[in-house]
């Protein structure tokens, strides 16, 4: 390995050829190399799996989760889409790309998911208990909103507007 660097004066030029310098030189380019390796690997977002999505749920992730990937995605026997963010939720999507449900494994869904999402009374009852930030997952039917917080359900049915469940237990 050529030097850059031509030393002036005597002791810089024994400075600069002890074995310890080369071989600091050597793992420090070595470090270099492997960060530039690890950034090249995931420095860019792989957009395979989510072009497999119906574009109306493609764009549904890509509003609430821009910056994750899909790291895996399936389309089941009933016409469903079962989608898996990097270090996110599990997300299924009916054949036209709405979605059934989200579980958040482990995490609380995004707070402006849960405002957009869900119905308005819903909602007005999560903020009025303090719970918004506390929605674990969410599933619906053409009749219900199902929602998991840390450690009880609430059930809302949309044709009446009635919410059960206790969230205070």
């Amino acid at each position: 390995m050529k030097d850059i660097y031509t030393p002036k004066s005597d002791n810089e030029r024994l400075f600069y050829s002890h074995p310890r310098w080369r071989r600091g030189k050597a793992v420090a380019l070595a470090i270099v190399a492997l960060m530039a390796l690890i950034l090249g690997l995931t420095g860019c977002k792989s957009d395979d799996k989510i072009d497999e999505l119906p574009s109306a749920a493609s764009s549904f992730i890509n509003e609430y989760w821009p910056l994750r990937n899909v790291s895996k995605c399936v389309h089941t026997d009933d016409d469903t889409w079962v989608a898996t963010i990097e270090a996110g939720p599990v997300i299924t999507f009916d054949s036209a790309g709405s979605w059934i449900s989200i579980d958040g494994q482990g995490g609380t869904l995004p707070q402006v998911l849960v405002y957009d999402q869900l119905p308005s009374k819903l909602y007005e009852y999560l903020e009025a208990t303090e719970q918004t930030t506390q929605v674990y997952a969410t599933s619906r039917t053409p009749r219900t909103y199902t929602l998991q917080l840390f450690d009880t359900y609430l059930y809302y049915t949309i044709a009446t507007g009635t919410i059960s469940g206790n969230p205070e237990n």
